[in-house]
Formats: C-alpha cells, structure tokens, sequence
C-alpha cells in the first residue's frame, strides 16, 4: 500500500479497508495513524479489478454477502448530505443513499465502500479445500458452503482459475447439498501450477425452501472467487550427494552432503546405503541434510540414497542419487629409492641424482619440489637439493597413476665445483612431509642412501730435455 502525503499534514485513517496495513491490529504506522476500525484483508468485491486498470467503468464493485467489509463501517463518519439526495431540504443530515440510490445504512451500521447490501439474500460463505495441500492426486476436492439450503446446483456453476501446467483441468462431479455442498476437480497429470475453485452466478441457484430466491439477490450477484487455491505439484523431487574431501582421500571421518531439489519429508538416517564406512551426526531438515562417513578400511567408501525413501510436501517420491565415493587410504606412502648414485666428476659445477616415489594409490606429483630432499657431507656440507625434472612419461609406460614416479634433483658442490677437498661421504635425506601421496599421506624423514666422493689431484712434471 501506498498513501502519499504532500503538505506533511497528520493523517489518521479510521474504519477503512487498507490492503497491505495490517488493519488496526497490526498497523503500518508509515501509513499514518490508526484511527481504529481499520481492516487488511479480502472485500470480497462480486468482480474485483486489479487497481491497475483504473479509471475504468468496468468489474463491480458491490460486495458480496460474506464480505467482512459488511457492517464494517463507521455511521459518525458519513459525509453530510449537502448535495440533498434525497430532495427533503435536509443538507446537514448524515448522507442518506449509496451510489446505487439505495439506502446508504442498512441496519445498525454502515457497510465499507461505496455500495450497501440492501438485503442479505443467499451467498456462498466459503469454497475450501477437501483435501491436503500441496498435493499430487489426480482428483482434488472442495467444500462449497452457502449460508442457507439451496438448489440449483451443477457443474456448470463453476468455473476453474488455473496457473501453470493445471491450465485444463476439469470440473469432475457436485455432490452434496442442500447447504454444503462437494465439487470434484480432475488435476493435469505433470508439471506444477494451481487450481482455485470459483463460483459463476448464471441464475439457477435458488433458495429450497418457500418462494425461489436467486443468489446474491439478482442474477449475477452471487459469484465467488475468494476461496482456497490448491497448490499441484507432480514433479519428483531429485536429490544430489556432495562433499568437500578430495578422491583419494585420507581424512576421517568426513562430512557428506544431501541436497534435494525441494523441501521433503521422512528422509532418515536409515535410508542411507553405505559402503565401507559407518554413519555419525545425521542432522537436517527440508531440503538439506549432512552426515558424517567414518571409513572402516582402507578402500572404496560409497553412499547411495535409493528412490522414494523421502517425499515432497505433495507425496512425490524422490528420484535415486548418483552415488558418491571416495576411495579412502590412510597408509603413508612407501619410502623413495636411491638408485646408484652417480660418480662424482672433477670440475663439475652441479650434481644430480634420482629418486623413485612409489606408492599403493598414486605420490602427488605437485608436492614435490625443491628443498624435498637434503644432502650432508663433510666439514658441515648441508644443503637443500632443487627439483630439476619429473618423469611423468614413466607412469604412462609402466601402466598408469599407481607406476613408480622418478624424480631427479640437484645440488651445487661445496666450493661450486668438485675438486679433492671435497672427498668423503655425502648421506641424501628426504625432509618430514615434504612429499605426500593424493590421500594426503606423507612419507616420514628418512635416509635414502649416500655417494662417495673419491677425487684425485692430477699432477704433471715438466719434461726436461737436456
């Protein structure tokens, strides 16, 4: 609701059906100040317009006889009759006809609006839902109530507001009555949209007892469209597993996911299919749902949610998720080899060597790198050996990810280049967690061997001719 004021003036608003006000109750006091009496809910128009549509001399705008803007109104606040409607000389009396010409109180009280009920002939007080909501059967119901006993009453009163995938739905059967009556609707077997109910004044329905009264006074009057909306809804809701934990993986236990396309109900830590692992903290509710899988070996960990474990608000069953796995592997991997080192060569400015990674799932190429490996000799020769190369083509040639991985380092030697001083013994060593496998294992500190340096100087005589 919007109500704009230009001069800054106080506005109170009494006795005044405010869409969007919260009524007197619970009054929007940015709308001004509650004067009481005020209401925010549905008049009840015989044919309500969208106030888009204004200025317009269309719809009708009598209320209907269930309206709660009946006798809602404030006598105290009428207008004066300054304009003499009724043509008795009478200009200070409260206004004395509606804008049909009519008698402008009825009884006790004024009604809201524009136009005043003039006789309470028969209405529909309500058309309700039969049945649960959402819902996906094929055939709803509705409660169809007048306030006295009629007849008359067909299917071809009806008529049916549709939303969505519903737009052709059918009126099935009326069955009931005199006062109360059902009417059967057959839903559209896919998709989601919703059906409400309306009643269609076309003058065949009377009164059942003494003289025929048509409804809503004069035909026409009495249509209804105020009543409950069924919310139809026959898709199946689908659910997806996920987790934050990469594959392989070496944590435990870890959290998995359930997300399901929409709100459901009945889903359960007992609808979980569990490989190799066992379940902890199952919480959630609606659409979303986590639990904990604690691996019980080293291998395949897999959770599966079959069908129609869980169901909607509306009663679809839920479609099977694609299984989620991770292969879970807590061993550390095995320590590198060190081939036959290289001999040390005179002169050489830079020393390589290699090493192979195994490991019973795969080493994680990207954890190696320089500083990996350490190599310590004499006179407190330490140094942190650089990654030169990878042998990546290995894997390929000896069947796959699980194949050995070779790894060449180097390192520079004391003084920049080998010469005797050098000689003795060099011990290579793989730093603490330095390397790991794609589990997140890592290999321990160890030694992976040594290489000798065993450098002799080269003396030359000078020749002398005599």
């Amino acid at each position: 609701s919007t109500i704009t004021n230009t001069n800054g003036a106080t506005i109170t608003i009494t006795a005044s059906l405010v869409e969007g006000s919260g009524g007197s109750s619970a009054w929007d006091a940015t709308l001004g100040s509650d004067g009481g009496g005020n209401l925010d809910v549905d008049p009840q128009f015989v044919l309500p317009l969208a106030w888009t549509t204004a200025p317009t001399t269309t719809g009708n705008l009598r209320l209907q006889c269930a309206s709660p803007a009946l006798d809602a109104g404030s006598n105290a606040l009428l207008p004066l009759d300054t304009a003499d409607l009724n043509g008795n000389g009478n200009t200070t009396e409260p206004l004395p006809l509606d804008l049909d010409g009519n008698p402008r109180v009825v009884g006790d009280t004024v009604d809201m609006g524009a136009y005043e009920v003039q006789v309470q002939s028969p209405c529909v007080l309500s058309i309700a839902r039969a049945d649960a909501n959402p819902t996906n059967a094929a055939t709803i119901a509705f409660t169809v109530t007048f306030d006295q006993a009629l007849t008359g009453v067909d299917t071809g009163d009806f008529h049916l507001t549709t939303t969505g995938d519903q737009n052709g739905a059918t009126i099935g059967t009326v069955s009931g009555g005199p006062t109360i009556w059902i009417v059967t609707v057959h839903t559209i077997d896919r998709g989601t949209g919703s059906i409400r109910l309306d009643l269609v004044d076309d003058g065949t329905i009377v009164t059942a007892n003494g003289a025929a009264e048509h409804l809503g006074g004069m035909v026409g009057n009495g249509s209804f469209s105020g009543g409950e909306v069924y919310r139809i809804d026959h898709v199946v809701p689908t659910v997806s597993l996920s987790t934050g934990v990469a594959d392989p993986t070496n944590s435990t236990p870890f959290t998995v996911t359930a997300t399901f396309s929409e709100e459901v109900i009945g889903f359960t830590q007992d609808d979980l299919s569990v490989t190799n692992a066992t379940v902890s903290a199952f919480i959630g509710s609606g659409a979303v749902y986590t639990f904990a899988l604690t691996p019980s070996a080293n291998g395949l960990v897999a959770v599966d949610i079959a069908a129609g474990v869980a169901t909607d608000l509306a009663g679809n069953g839920n479609r099977a998720a694609t299984q989620l796995s991770r292969t879970y592997d807590s061993t550390a991997p095995t320590p590198p080899i060190l081939p036959q080192p290289a001999v040390p060569v005179l002169g050489a400015t830079t020393y390589t060597f290699t090493v192979v990674f195994s490991d019973a799932l795969d080493i994680d190429p990207t954890s190696l790198g320089d500083g990996d490996l350490r190599v310590r000799g004499p006179g407190g020769f330490d140094q942190a050996a650089t990654l030169v190369e990878v042998y990546a083509a290995t894997r390929a040639t000896l069947g796959g990810a699980s194949a050995p991985l070779r790894a060449t380092y180097a390192i520079i030697p004391p003084g920049g280049n080998w010469d005797v001083l050098d000689n003795g013994t060099y011990t290579i060593e793989l730093v603490t967690g330095a390397v790991r496998d794609t589990a997140g294992n890592v290999i321990a500190a160890t030694t992976l061997g040594h290489f000798q340096v065993t450098l002799r100087m080269s003396l030359y005589l000078p020749q002398i001719n005599r």
